[in-house]
Formats: structure tokens, C-alpha cells, sequence
């Protein structure tokens, strides 16, 4: 029986939340300006400092910010294997939402959504990140991934504040 509440109770709560089977949901409260954030979202010299899970870094980062416009990310892991991707920009209202694609290498054929907003409260922001679920193993670390990647956001965003230079 316990088996059968968890099944209904986390149908129930994504049905509640609008959420789908296949896609993740992460929202964080960031001690920053949304013109702040936004800038660190849409400039690669501030993308390339934060991009990735822990460990990763971001050697490869060419964007057309603009809507219709297309970008190439290359993640290198821990292990110095590369980890390309590309995708395009459905949509961008400058400070409020992103929704580009995704297209792993490794995965052709498989394409992700991920809708990132936005939201101003009191001069924090409000981040909430959804996309779609890659299938088979490359979904299981999808969560992780995007968590240790929002935390090394905010960790630069504190080392600017010690800098001073937080703009």
C-alpha cells in the first residue's frame, strides 16, 4: 500500500503544480537584482564562470542571444570528457523568461525544453528553471545537475558581493 501513496501523492502533487511525467521543476530565491541575474544568464563571459554541475567547466560557449537565435555550449566534466549541446531561443522577454532547446550530442534526435523565469521579490529574484526529462540514464542526474549548477551561481554571486563588485 505505502508504494501505491507515494505513486498517487507525487501524481497528485504534480497534477497540483501543472507538472507533467518527464520534466523537472527547480525554483530558487537568489539575494541578487533580477537585472542582475538576467545579465548573468545572457552574457557568456558571466555563463562561463557558473555553467555546469560541480566540477565542470564551460570551455565552449557561442550564443546569439536573441529570439530565433541559436547557441553551442561544451561542458567538460571532472574527467576532461567533453559534453557538447546546442539549441535555439523560442523566446526571451528581456528580465521576466528564456525558453531555448536542447540537443545533447550524445542524444541526437532527443530535444529538451527548458523555460527559465524570472520573478522580482523585493530585490531578490525568484528563479524557477523547468525543462523537459531526457530519457533513459540521461534524465537521472537531470535534477543533481541543474541543482549543483544553480549552486554554483550562487556561489559566485556571493564571492562578487565579497569582491564588492557585484553589479
Amino acid at each position: 500500500m505505502e508504494g501505491w501513496t507515494q505513486i498517487v501523492g507525487t501524481s497528485l502533487k504534480d497534477f497540483v503544480e501543472g507538472r507533467h511525467a518527464g520534466e523537472m521543476i527547480l525554483t530558487r530565491v537568489f539575494d541578487a537584482p533580477r537585472e542582475l541575474m538576467w545579465k548573468l544568464w545572457t552574457e557568456p563571459e558571466h555563463i562561463r564562470k557558473w555553467w555546469g554541475p560541480k566540477g565542470f567547466t564551460l570551455p565552449g560557449c557561442e550564443m546569439d542571444f536573441r529570439t530565433g537565435g541559436a547557441y553551442r555550449f561544451v561542458m567538460r566534466g571532472p574527467d576532461g570528457e567533453d559534453n557538447p549541446f546546442h539549441g535555439v531561443y523560442r523566446e526571451i522577454v528581456r528580465n521576466e523568461r528564456i525558453v531555448f532547446t536542447a540537443i545533447l550530442d550524445k542524444l541526437p534526435g532527443h530535444e529538451l525544453v527548458t523555460t527559465v523565469t524570472f520573478a522580482d521579490e523585493g530585490g531578490k529574484t525568484k528563479l524557477t528553471v523547468r525543462q523537459t526529462t531526457p530519457p533513459g540514464e540521461a534524465g537521472r542526474g537531470q535534477n543533481q545537475g541543474w541543482s549543483e549548477t544553480l549552486e554554483r551561481l550562487a556561489d559566485l554571486l556571493a564571492e562578487e558581493t565579497k569582491r564588492g563588485r557585484r553589479k
